[in-house]
């Protein structure tokens, strides 16, 4: 067993120790900061184009500048009407300016199946943008077509 004074020793050199790990180490909100700050939102409804043979979904993007950066909005639409499923899916390269405006795209997914219809729709959105700082972003919504 230690007596009292070297358990004191002992707890001051781990304090010392740990004051030094963590002034070495860079602030949290610096590393958040770091990261460039990006946003993505399926909007609330969108409708049917070329009877049937798309339909056009409005996203919200954000991203910052990021030189040397790509970024691509990969858009997939999903409807099941009495009992048949149509799907589409389109990528887009750079479909925004990115610096650091909201931005809505109307992407226009064409059918690969069958042709949609007015209903409602299941939608997932990818966002990427790659660069000094790797963003992968996704939202997902049900919304109505007209």
């Amino acid at each position: 067993m230690r007596s009292p004074a070297v358990r004191r020793v002992v707890a001051a050199a781990i304090g010392a120790t740990a004051i030094v790990v963590l002034a070495g180490t860079p602030a949290v909100s610096a590393v958040f900061q770091a990261s460039p700050p990006t946003y993505l939102d399926v909007r609330e409804s969108g409708k049917v184009v070329a009877r049937g043979a798309a339909v056009q979904i409005p996203v919200d993007v954000m991203c910052k500048y990021v030189s040397y950066s790509r970024s691509y909005l990969t858009v997939t639409v999903t409807e099941k009407v009495n009992g048949k499923v149509t799907t589409g899916t389109i990528q887009l390269a750079d479909p925004v300016v990115c610096d650091s405006t909201i931005r809505t795209v109307n992407v226009v997914v064409p059918a690969q199946t069958r042709a949609f219809k007015k209903g409602t729709v299941a939608v997932t959105a990818v966002f990427e943008q790659y660069g000094r700082n790797d963003v992968h972003l996704t939202d997902q919504a049900v919304i109505p077509v007209s």
